[in-house]
């Protein structure tokens, strides 16, 4: 079977079946747009990697946003005319999908639990609860000690790990109530705490987290902007999807010009936020961008000029300009 063959059968499956998908809508189901997210429950059957937990029929990615799962495809953000908070133009709701599509973009709702199904035995997502906000596990790093006290900003406090599936609503709004155990977290030096914390055991192991809830998205440069891609890129690398699905760590060196990653890095700024439904059949390939602090930043290119942050999850990608997007992906990665 050639390597084309086995992501094609790969791909055949990891398609849900149709109970599949009838039951996650449903649990998923929201209000209309103005109502908070749900923070989807997984049932443990279902999970294949711990780390960043995967439903039958999806890949490895958080699931926090079900408005992102809604299979609503958003042609990125409105350029009609007046447009008000959290509905169309004409004033309808965005029916089955809690992401406002509005002028400035689309907005993603803050977090709030759902009850999981009496009976059935679930796992989360990492998590931590930090002056009201939910931030949720993106990363694991390994760095060396010179890094991680670069990095290791103000310590904010121990994880008190008293989150898991049976928790109610009121464990949420503990400060550093969490679902990954007791943990020390600190500020990231360079970035805004507003966006990225990190726990540290100060051997140089880190864990990032994010708030990638209650914000609103329309360009590239709302999220890559927040990680200070631009002008502190260290290292381009990618990896065959067959090993990134096996959990393989390998990393390859496309060999790509400075100008042609930095083309590349400023369309990724410029990109247009919106859903793209199919994103996982549009012939994936794993990228990673390490930056000079140590940090990294792990996308999925996605033939069409779409880029999947998978620090994120749901259906939300980044539409960039094709011709830039394939010097990188047609050009460069096999």
């Amino acid at each position: 079977m050639t390597g084309t063959e086995r992501i094609s059968h790969m791909k055949e499956q990891m398609r849900p079946s149709e109970e599949l998908v009838a039951r996650v809508r449903e649990q998923v189901s929201v209000e209309p747009s103005v109502s908070p997210a749900k923070l989807a429950w997984i049932p443990r059957a279902a999970v294949v990697c711990a780390a960043a937990l995967i439903v039958a029929g999806a890949w490895a990615l958080p699931r926090i946003n079900p408005g992102l799962n809604s299979g609503i495809d958003i042609n990125g953000p409105s350029s009609g005319g007046a447009v008000t908070s959290g509905f169309s133009e004409t004033g309808a709701d965005i029916e089955e999908n809690n992401a406002s599509q509005i002028q400035n973009g689309i907005y993603i709702p803050q977090i709030v639990l759902e009850e999981p199904e009496p009976g059935v035995a679930v796992d989360m997502v990492g998590l931590i609860v930090y002056r009201g906000s939910i931030y949720t596990w993106t990363n694991n790093l390994t760095l060396s000690n010179a890094q991680e006290q670069a990095l290791r900003g103000e310590y904010l406090g121990r994880t008190k790990g008293n989150i898991d599936e049976w928790s109610k609503q009121d464990d949420y709004s503990k400060e550093l109530a969490s679902s990954i155990g007791k943990e020390d977290v600190y500020t990231v030096c360079g970035y805004d705490r507003d966006f990225r914390i990190m726990t540290s055991d100060g051997q140089g192991n880190v864990g990032i987290y994010e708030r990638l809830n209650d914000i609103w998205l329309e360009s590239g440069n709302d999220l890559f902007g927040r990680m200070k891609l631009k002008g502190n890129l260290e290292a381009f690398c990618w990896q065959p999807l067959s090993e990134w699905d096996s959990g393989v760590e390998n990393r390859y060196d496309p060999g790509l010009s400075e100008e042609v990653v930095n083309a590349f890095i400023d369309g990724l700024y410029d990109a247009v936020y919106m859903e793209k439904a199919d994103w996982r059949q549009l012939e994936p390939k794993p990228c990673y961008l390490t930056l000079k602090d140590g940090t990294e930043i792990r996308l999925m290119l996605l033939k069409g000029g779409y880029v999947k942050y998978l620090g994120m999850g749901g259906n939300g990608v980044f539409r960039m300009e094709e011709s830039v997007f394939n010097e990188v992906y047609e050009d460069a990665l096999i």
